[in-house]
């Protein structure tokens, strides 16, 4: 199992209610970088970038990377009318938590021992960033705590 970060600009595409609209079943993501690694059963940390930038949602990748020529799912929430209707690499996903109330801030994760080489934090440019075995262990605990602070 990989997990991965998967970013979105909110100046190009509504990640906020993308995500408060999900209904936990598939939604699709564009995969524009390492296609050939990201694959069914992986871990995906839905990421928005931007001011707020961090961490609002987890889920798992329920297929393998494929082409989609009809991309509708994603289209409502495109703010730019010439991102809407293209053909794209995607994965389907599936949300299964939501910290959109409670994210994880990129300053929180800068200032946490083990993640100063995280890939979004040196390099932000980009849909698909890879996150170490032991990233994932720090970042999944404080995933655990956010959500037990947002209940």
């Amino acid at each position: 199992m990989n997990v991965w970060i998967f970013q979105a600009n909110p100046k190009r595409y509504d990640i906020l209610n993308a995500l408060l609209n999900s209904s936990g079943e598939v939604d699709r993501w564009l995969v524009n970088q390492h296609w050939d690694k990201i694959k069914t059963g992986d871990v995906v940390l839905m990421w928005m970038s931007g001011v707020k930038g961090g961490i609002y949602a987890v889920g798992e990748i329920t297929s393998n990377p494929l082409i989609a020529d009809d991309v509708n799912a994603l289209d409502k929430y495109w703010i730019n009318e010439q991102d809407r209707n293209k053909r794209a690499l995607i994965v389907n996903l599936r949300i299964t938590a939501k910290l959109v109330n409670n994210p994880i801030l990129r300053a929180e994760l800068k200032g946490m021992p083990g993640l100063q080489n995280l890939s979004i934090l040196r390099f932000s440019q980009g849909t698909n960033f890879p996150v170490s075995n032991d990233e994932w262990i720090i970042i999944a605990n404080k995933i655990d705590e956010h959500l037990k602070n947002d209940k």
